[in-house]
């Protein structure tokens, strides 16, 4: 949780600080590209989790979300 919270944080930083946006050379301004690129970064996260338990499936592996406690 620690890792998405800070990624996000990172994320307002760099878009949201000229110096910042300029060093990264990223331009939000255009709102239809910067739509499709969330939209394909989004995309390519679901396929990756779909694969993971697609492949624990496959293997026989239980795919769990959460660690338990007698782990």
């Amino acid at each position: 949780m620690a890792l998405v919270a800070v990624s996000a944080l990172a994320y307002v930083v760099m878009f949201s600080i000229p110096l910042a946006s300029e060093q990264f050379m990223l331009d939000p301004s255009n709102i239809a590209l910067t739509s499709m690129a969330l939209g394909m970064g989004v995309a390519a996260a679901v396929l990756i989790e779909v694969i993971w338990w697609v492949q624990g499936k496959v293997l026989g592996e239980r795919r769990r979300l959460w660690r338990s406690a007698s782990d």
